[in-house]
């Protein structure tokens, strides 16, 4: 689903001219990570909600953004109250978090057991995944995988780039 401009919120009253949380101006984009952002399914706050509605690029974005406010106390609270650390986009930010903190030795590992999961390999910074097996863990077709994994690879290439404006963000 589409993510909910600033000032067409169906539950978030302001009058302000810019978003309390993050800055962003009446018709723009809240910056990922703000907390007041609206969910587009249930109008509740987007970090914490179930709906899980954004797009696999915007979940990325938005998980890697909310991990860079997380601190080890609010991270270990969530591992406390959680299964598996998947039930809203904080949550997941939370495993971000965990994943970007551990040692290094740790890294090196949980990398390569990602890379066997997907079926991807490492070529110097950059890592390739066959767009079959991108589709499997995805859970979809590799036809709707296709702009899923080249929005993602402007991203890696390019970060904070705005595919509708065409400048950075």
């Amino acid at each position: 689903m589409e993510r909910i401009l600033f000032g067409r919120e169906t539950k978030l009253y302001t009058l302000s001219a810019s978003c309390p949380g993050c800055g962003a101006g009446r018709g723009q984009y809240h910056k990922y990570g703000c907390p007041l952002e609206s969910c587009p399914e249930c109008g509740k706050r987007l970090i914490k909600c179930t709906c899980m509605v954004l797009s696999i690029a915007d979940e990325m974005r938005l998980t890697k953004e909310l991990s860079k406010t997380l601190t080890r106390e609010q991270v270990l609270s969530m591992a406390d109250h959680s299964k598996a650390l998947d039930r809203t986009y904080e949550e997941k930010a939370g495993f971000s978090w965990i994943c970007e903190n551990a040692p290094p030795i740790l890294q090196k590992e949980m990398e390569e057991m990602a890379l066997e999961i997907i079926g991807g390999t490492r070529h110097g910074d950059k890592i390739v995944v066959p767009l079959n097996r991108a589709a499997e863990c995805l859970g979809v077709s590799e036809e709707e995988a296709r702009p899923i994994m080249d929005e993602l690879q402007i991203e890696s290439c390019f970060p904070g780039w705005d595919e509708f404006t065409g400048k950075a963000q």
